[in-house]
């Protein structure tokens, strides 16, 4: 196994009930030649203070998290960048088999599967919907690069809050192979509430007018054809969770009407 320094650059905000969960898993992993840097977007909770119990390479700094990224990657001194949003959780062999993956492959950046998991019933919708996304190239972003590729390609755009992850994709293999591996990231949903789920989606349908410019695949990703699409190829597991699909169907079309009016009201603000 390759001794490369991985960092993993963790951004946070009011982060504290889940920032202590996702470190714990970073210390963690089989491959333990890793730096850990957390940049804070200037929490009012204790989220520096528990990242200071795992690293001494807590930052702040903002507004976004494309900023945040783009800053701890700078500060890092790895030769491969892992990026992990604080309501994570990371299998123990995530970092040896991205590493193992770029090694053996060539690629340059690596997509990293994702779970959901949390309490209550559409916490529950949102691991139905991640399960059915999984594997979808459309959907799924890489997470892990070499360091080299990503400063080659500008890292993420800070101008981007909403797609960032599909852009820098889209940069990356116009020059580079992207790799997969099997191991997952689990991503910790909490106390999932319905209308907490269509505000963020309000908030990025207000700023996706920033991506929507620079990309020729953002129409096909907020098409709500083709999501349909995508969420009825897995028939298999409806059948399983009928309740729970009927819940995501709901909360599917919230989140749609939600992003839409965002990006409505985007619109008149901008004329």
């Amino acid at each position: 196994m390759s001794s490369e320094l991985v960092s993993i650059i963790v951004p946070t905000k009011n982060s504290q009930n889940f920032i202590g969960n996702c470190l714990e898993s970073l210390s963690r992993q089989s491959y333990s030649n890793i730096e850990i840097i957390v940049v804070d977007n200037f929490s009012s909770d204790r989220t520096r203070e528990i990242g200071k119990k795992y690293t001494n390479k807590v930052f702040q700094k903002g507004p976004e998290r494309s900023a945040q990224r783009n800053f701890g990657a700078r500060k890092s001194k790895g030769d491969y960048l892992l990026f992990v949003d604080s309501d994570m959780v990371v299998f123990e062999q995530v970092v040896e088999k991205c590493v193992e993956k770029v090694k053996k492959s060539g690629a340059e950046a690596v997509v990293i599967p994702e779970f959901s998991f949390g309490k209550g019933f559409w916490a529950k919708c949102k691991q139905l919907e991640k399960a059915i996304y999984m594997g979808d190239e459309l959907i799924e972003a890489p997470r892990f690069f070499s360091k080299k590729a990503f400063e080659k390609v500008g890292g993420y755009d800070e101008q981007i809050i909403s797609g960032e992850d599909w852009m820098l994709k889209e940069k990356i293999e116009k020059k580079h192979a992207i790799g997969r591996i099997e191991k997952p990231i689990y991503h910790n949903e909490g106390g999932l509430s319905f209308f907490r789920s269509l505000g963020k989606k309000y908030y990025y349908g207000k700023h996706f007018h920033h991506y929507r410019k620079k990309s020729a695949e953002a129409a096909a990703r907020i098409d709500p054809l083709i999501r349909s699409k995508i969420l009825l190829m897995k028939f298999n597991l409806y059948k399983k969770h009928p309740l729970v699909f009927a819940g995501l169907t709901v909360l599917k079309t919230g989140e749609f009407l939600a992003g839409r009016c965002g990006m409505i009201i985007a619109k008149f603000k901008n004329k």
